[in-house]
């Protein structure tokens, strides 16, 4: 064995170590462990257990790496320094930037410059796909969440698992549309200047609706709803309350949805389920005593079966009797 091919041994061994040590023993310099799923871009954020083990998925980011792959290199690392602004390999700047080796930084998407209403739109657009130099693109919300919450030695750890993204999934992306008036900002930027933040998503045909126990309707028919640039997310809708569509009441509900970039709507409705009307035995009971009264109470018209007998009899009785004294 050559000494290049024993010092790489040495380094994957290690690297293999510190993983593995991060993934079942923890850090105690950091509360959060980051894992970045390369090949998705999707981000799983894990806090420790009860013995101190990076082993419970607290939350799922969608990112963008390396456009050209092994530009955002695997393996593991930590934060080491961070800076609110910073500028990129590219000349451009980014927000909540934490550096985990050389120039690759988790960051927000780049803007023109240390503006905030400067945001590149099109590559806002790109997140979810490999899009950056290397760093590792966020929201801005994501990247600031990360900034504000994982310490300089927060471990970060970069691997490929191209078929799950990850315990939590990998979240869905929303688009900014192009040329909109307020394109040059992130829609998740917290700061009170940001223009998005006078907007809400829409739910559109909410109505009280009235059926009887027993139906089975669905409650999101011909309901839609749209995010705060105007795409829609109808898939998103949830319904807040609880109702029992076989058991009559009143039951005041909520149609809830929150769009891909953390803004929530809200519409009350109310559904009625009233008793079903039913065909009591009571009822059938007395339509056919009724009937039957009715038979009962019929006067009788012409001869009846008895009458009919006796009167063919009485006529048999007479014949024989003529017959008989006309032979004497």
């Amino acid at each position: 064995m050559n000494l290049k091919r024993f010092f790489m041994l040495v380094i994957t061994v290690i690297g293999v170590f510190t993983i593995n040590r991060l993934n079942v023993f923890g850090d105690e310099t950091g509360e959060y462990l980051i894992k970045i799923n390369r090949v998705q871009n999707c981000v799983t954020v894990y806090s420790q257990d009860d013995r101190g083990r990076y082993t419970v998925p607290f939350k799922s980011i969608v990112c963008s790496v390396g456009i050209n792959l092994d530009d955002t290199p695997t393996g593991s690392f930590v934060i080491s320094e961070k800076q609110e602004w910073g500028e990129l390999v590219d000349g451009s700047y980014g927000q909540y930037c934490s550096r985990i080796i050389d120039s690759i930084m988790i960051h927000s998407v780049p803007y023109n410059s240390n503006d905030k209403s400067t945001l590149k739109t099109e590559e806002f657009n790109k997140l979810g796909q490999p899009a950056s130099l290397g760093c590792i693109r966020m929201k801005v919300s994501d990247a600031k969440w990360i900034f504000d919450n994982c310490s300089e030695g927060t471990p970060v750890i970069v691997y490929d698992d191209d078929i799950s993204p990850g315990p939590l999934g990998k979240p869905k992306t929303s688009m900014i549309p192009e040329g909109h008036e307020y394109g040059g900002w992130d829609p998740t930027d917290d700061d009170e200047s940001n223009p998005w933040k006078n907007l809400s998503p829409a739910i559109n045909g909410a109505h009280d609706i009235e059926i009887e126990a027993g139906d089975k309707v669905d409650l999101n028919e011909n309901i839609s709803a749209s995010d705060i640039c105007g795409n829609d997310i109808s898939e998103l809708i949830d319904i807040e309350g609880e109702y029992n569509q076989e058991k009559a009441g009143i039951y005041n509900l909520e149609y809830i949805v929150t769009d891909g970039f953390g803004y929530s709507a809200r519409e009350s409705f109310t559904l009625k389920v009233n008793e079903k009307p039913t065909e009591t035995v009571e009822q059938t009971t007395s339509a056919s005593q009724t009937q039957v009264v009715q038979v009962v109470e019929e006067p009788k018209t012409g001869v009846g079966p008895i009458m009919k007998i006796l009167f063919i009899a009485l006529c048999t009785f007479i014949v024989s009797t003529l017959f008989i004294k006309r032979r004497q």
